[in-house]
């Protein structure tokens, strides 16, 4: 939520022109969460799924705060906490 969605695009078009990974922390605390969801509607998770970077190439993600999903995300080959996958699962999500 400290980095704007124009440069998180940015970020994630250079990887794909690129073919690299993408490493980045989320929801570690409750405030981000609460203020994501303020600002965009939706928890940082959803919001970055939303923006594309959550997907193969995004790697070492740190979930560790996971609220409540709203809607189902599908992440692959992210490292998540058990905690995240099963609010994912909950969700109607699924962890790949």
């Amino acid at each position: 939520y400290t980095v704007s969605q124009p440069a998180l695009e940015q970020i994630a078009n250079h990887a794909d022109a690129l073919n690299c990974p993408v490493h980045i922390h989320l929801q570690e605390t409750q405030f981000e969460v609460e203020e994501c969801r303020r600002e965009r509607g939706e928890s940082p998770l959803q919001w970055l799924d939303g923006i594309g970077l959550v997907g193969p190439r995004t790697k070492k993600v740190k979930v560790i705060n996971t609220g409540t999903l709203e809607r189902a995300v599908t992440v692959k080959g992210l490292n998540v906490t058990k905690g995240a996958q099963a609010a994912i699962e909950a969700a109607g999500g699924k962890v790949e």
